[in-house]
């Protein structure tokens, strides 16, 4: 069963932008955030079929640091290529 989207309700399979917020934001802020992602997407990567913006913590951020660049330390962004 498909997951929803806490900022825009919406499946993932519906939609190719994703803005997922596991409760750091406020509902507003949230909403603020996914509109100027979709707002990005439209002006400057149109071409981009699929864009998902992840909000961590920084312990998440030091796990998923270490395990796909082998630097256990934080950082501000983490981005892949798709199939990454």
């Amino acid at each position: 069963m498909p997951t929803t989207d806490p900022i825009h309700g919406a499946s993932p399979d519906d939609d190719p932008i994703q803005v997922v917020d596991p409760g750091f934001l406020a509902p507003d802020e949230a909403a603020w955030l996914g509109s100027r992602v979709r707002e990005l997407h439209a002006h400057a990567a149109p071409g981009i079929r699929r864009l998902t913006v992840r909000l961590v913590d920084d312990a998440s951020m030091c796990a998923m640091h270490a395990r796909h660049m082998d630097d256990p330390s934080t950082t501000d962004v983490l981005s892949f290529v798709e199939g990454d």
